[in-house]
């Protein structure tokens, strides 16, 4: 198997064709996809809030219409992600994920998503994540 390196240039490129990036003058020049891993959600169980701060956000999808985004801590739990406005799901423990099909208070766009008192089940998410790599 043959691998090629690519520049970040071609990077941001392929990005922004693939629908996983804000508008050019949405950005700074010296601004960079890792620069929104500073996104920060809470999910309140009733029991206790957790805050769930994602290191890695992916999304993938087609140019202006984001499919999937899942923000992951370190690679592992917590996990967090959002099917559109379809499903969204949140993942803590090793208990079962809090859930939801079509739930209210979910806004996606081009570079994240952002739940507002967004159910999940039991739960309550709220916050937003913006995408700091993109999938096909």
């Amino acid at each position: 198997m043959r691998t090629r390196s690519i520049t970040a240039a071609a990077f941001a490129g392929l990005l922004a064709l693939g629908g996983c990036s804000g508008s050019a003058s949405d950005e700074s020049p010296d601004a960079s996809p890792d620069d929104s891993a500073d996104a920060k959600l809470t999910l309140d169980t009733g029991e206790k809030t957790v805050t769930i701060e994602p290191t890695d956000v992916y999304c993938s999808g087609k140019p202006g219409s984001l499919r999937h985004i899942i923000g992951k801590t370190d690679n592992e739990l917590p996990l967090v992600k959002a099917e559109g406005t379809d499903f969204v799901m949140a993942k803590v423990g090793e208990g079962r994920p809090y859930k939801a099909n079509s739930p209210k208070g979910v806004n996606v766009d081009d570079e994240s998503v952002t739940f507002d008192g967004t159910e999940l089940g039991s739960a309550t998410l709220d916050g937003t994540m913006t995408w700091t790599d993109w999938e096909d």
